[in-house]
């Protein structure tokens, strides 16, 4: 049976005693073995079941990175509905948002998080404020079923974030390409602080730790180089998914002693561009070398780059085991090496189109390709290389932002007559989000106050505009298409 839990629970049965999560809160330590995961997972299903959940019917997960994400989750899959894992940090329009057009029959999240406390309540669904349930003696295991899988939300052109679904099958099909490419055992000890209802976090760290019957280390405070290193040290972490801000904090670190990192064998960077600097002072300082992985969350982990030669860090390295890659011109023409285009992706663990978006799927899916909407290369060696966007994106610390979703809401504030964003480089956060407006208020400083207030109750922290710079029109094209380049 292809349930993703199954899996887990066979490889419990066997290595029982082993340790599955640790989760490290400053000085406080929850370790859990695969044992004690194996029955937290089956309370938490036996309580969907009880409530009514049904194979296919979508269930959402909102709790932030810890040991209640990972039972919801895995409790969600068992069971064969269809798992939603959302930022806890959304607003409560981006939160009703994902929820409303899910047709979310129940959601799982702190007690203390009001915005989905408040819809579960308006829209009369099941709401479950945390995964600790009583158990009865009537209790019975539900079925496991290998429907269902996982809808997430993609960041695009489109204004508004688009839903993709994989299956549970694609899942499994994702972490096995990996698991081959970098030869995932047994035996590793993953470290997490990066989201895990991110795809990166979600897929290459803990679906690739217990899948593989490893064990997952997730650090819940507030990132700290120095702690970050001490623990890498401690647990003999063997794996690092990561993104590039939190590399690059590590590079800038200065340490009193350098910890011992000689377990750790793969730093898998994803999210966002990685620059050369920070790949050669984690080699001078550590003796590590980084590995560029690209992905998406329509299809999963694509590429990785598992050279250790200096001069390659800049690539993301060859496909995974199982995927084609090819570089194409505007006509759908397959370019040869070195040639720049728009990447093209074929994998067998990638959804099939966006949600509820025909037109958006026509242009985005054909004959079984993906436009990535990303620009590069490809060398003579079969290794991929970045160097554009072709989509709008804007990436502040490997979150993803749609420029036409934060103009959408700054439009909405009275006195604003026109308004164009755009990322603009920084040298921590890779890009920062920079708003232009039109507006006839005298007040500027008044009004970018009010309107900072305004769209802080709209948007999550990461997409909030970090400079406002009023100007008297926004630059366009004669069909009025805004000319970003010119800002």
């Amino acid at each position: 049976m292809n349930n993703i839990f199954n899996r887990i629970k066979s490889f419990a049965s066997q290595h029982p005693d082993k340790l599955a999560i640790a989760i490290v809160d400053n000085d406080d330590r929850v370790e859990v073995n695969y044992k004690s995961l194996v029955l937290d997972v089956e309370l938490c299903a036996a309580q969907l079941s009880r409530s009514g959940i049904l194979p296919g019917e979508v269930v959402a997960v909102v709790f932030p990175n810890g040991y209640d994400f990972v039972v919801a989750v895995l409790a969600v899959l068992s069971v064969g509905a269809r798992l939603l894992p959302l930022n806890p940090g959304f607003r409560e329009d981006e939160i009703n948002f994902c929820l409303e057009s899910s047709a979310v029959r129940a959601v799982f999240y702190p007690e203390d998080l009001g915005i989905v406390s408040t819809y579960v309540k308006e829209k009369s669904i099941i709401g479950f404020s945390g995964i600790a349930f009583p158990v009865s003696e009537n209790d019975e295991m539900p079925s496991e079923s290998d429907s269902g899988g996982l809808y997430m939300f993609s960041s695009g052109s489109t204004g508004k974030s688009k839903r993709i679904s994989r299956s549970q099958q694609d899942i499994l099909c994702e972490y096995e390409m990996l698991a081959q490419t970098v030869s995932l055992t047994g035996d590793e000890v993953f470290f997490c602080t990066i989201p895990l209802y991110h795809a990166h976090g979600f897929g290459n760290a803990m679906m690739s730790s217990l899948l593989s019957g490893s064990s997952l280390i997730i650090s819940v405070t507030e990132f700290n180089a120095r702690k970050v290193a001490g623990l890498l040290e401690e647990y003999a972490v063997t794996i690092f998914p990561v993104v590039p801000f939190i590399l690059k904090i590590i590079a800038m670190t200065r340490f009193k002693s350098m910890p011992e990192l000689d377990a750790l064998r793969l730093v898998v960077s994803a999210g966002a561009p990685l620059e050369q600097s920070t790949c050669e002072k984690l080699l001078d300082n550590f003796n590590l070398s980084v590995s560029q992985l690209y992905g998406s969350t329509e299809t999963g982990a694509m590429t990785i780059n598992l050279s250790k030669e200096k001069n390659e860090f800049m690539s993301v390295g060859k496909p995974l085991n199982g995927i084609d890659i090819q570089i194409r011109n505007e006509d759908g023409g397959v370019l040869s090496a070195d040639q720049e285009g728009e990447l093209w992706i074929k994998s067998p663990a990638m959804t099939k189109g966006y949600d509820n978006y025909p037109e958006l799927t026509d242009e985005c899916f054909v004959d079984g390709w993906f436009f990535a909407g990303d620009l590069g290369r490809l060398d003579k060696y079969g290794k991929v290389f970045i160097i554009g966007r072709k989509k709008l994106l804007i990436i502040v610390a490997a979150n993803k932002v749609d420029p036409l979703e934060v103009e959408g809401v700054i439009r909405k504030f009275v006195g604003v007559d026109d308004v164009a964003v755009v990322g603009e480089k920084h040298p921590v956060y890779g890009e920062i989000v920079k708003a232009y407006v039109v507006s006839e208020c005298e007040d500027k400083k008044r009004l970018e106050e009010e309107l900072r207030s305004f769209v802080s109750r709209g948007l999550a922290e990461y997409k909030l505009p970090a400079k406002f710079e009023f100007i008297a029109e926004i630059p366009r094209s004669p069909l009025g298409k805004v000319l970003r380049k010119y800002l």
